[in-house]
């Protein structure tokens, strides 16, 4: 594992960032890899957890396995004692309080959200981490140092052997899941046979 720099963008996820098994694998193994510094809570794992289940008919035991694992592999990730929080914020709907308030709590310069639209300007306090789709952060993290980026996708595909996936399959996925640009940097990387 490599040692964090000082200047590892860092981010609090939003539950439906990790609820496509692709990009969350994709994001752990870049913080495991020292290219950005992840947060999240045990309330938003919650969120994603039951919308798999609910929307896709996961069963429970393994996706609640998967949280271990990603506690475990980032211990830096869980963000608790924020409750106190919750009560002083007003958003559009009520139950998206949780997740300003964890990202609040954790001091980043960053909320990752698809749904931009639950987290308004004005309602946010001064100071408060820029909420921002997680292509655009995450775009910029792939391009810092496309050698690591490279060692990290070369281990996101290698467990797909029946059928192998490519590194061009991951950037098709990337876009399925409304993240042109970061699709665009995989297949620069592919063109220029970098990765």
């Amino acid at each position: 594992m490599t040692a964090v720099p000082p200047s590892s963008p860092e981010a609090f996820c939003d539950a439906n960032v990790l609820y496509p098994s692709l990009l969350r694998d994709l994001l752990i193994r870049l913080d495991i890899e020292g290219l950005c510094r992840l947060r999240w809570s045990d309330e938003v794992n919650h969120e994603w957890i039951n919308a798999l289940v609910r929307d896709r008919g996961f069963e429970p035991e393994p996706l609640l396995r998967t949280q271990a694992l990603m506690d475990r592999a980032l211990p830096h990730a869980r963000v608790t004692g924020f409750g106190h929080l919750i009560p002083d914020l007003t958003l559009p709907d009520p139950d998206d309080r949780h997740v300003f308030a964890a990202a609040l709590h954790s001091r980043v310069p960053h909320l990752l959200t698809f749904n931009l639209s639950d987290f308004p300007a004005h309602a946010l306090p001064t100071g408060a981490p820029q909420v921002i789709h997680p292509d655009a952060w995450l775009a910029p993290v792939l391009s810092q140092d496309l050698q690591v980026t490279c060692q990290v996708l070369r281990q996101l595909v290698a467990p797909f052997r029946k059928p192998p996936r490519t590194i061009s399959d991951v950037a098709r996925q990337l876009t399925q899941i409304l993240m042109p640009q970061s699709a665009e940097v995989l297949e620069k990387m592919v063109a220029q046979d970098i990765c």
